[in-house]
């Protein structure tokens, strides 16, 4: 959740038309995405922060 100005919090879903986005923006941003993963991933302890949050989140479960 995040808090307005006003400390009100925005609890509406965001909704993103992703048909009225060209492709090669998709593109674009999903490979700019994904090299950022890597990178991340490349990092020391990157792969294991990652880990222990995608656990942590299936626990919740």
């Amino acid at each position: 959740m995040n808090e307005t100005p006003n400390g009100k919090y925005i609890t509406d879903p965001i909704k993103i038309e992703l048909a009225a986005i060209p492709d090669y923006v998709r593109e674009d941003l999903a490979q700019a995405t994904l090299e950022s993963i890597r990178s991340f991933l490349r990092q020391p302890g990157g792969r294991e922060f990652l880990e222990s949050k995608k656990a942590a989140k299936k626990a919740k479960k």
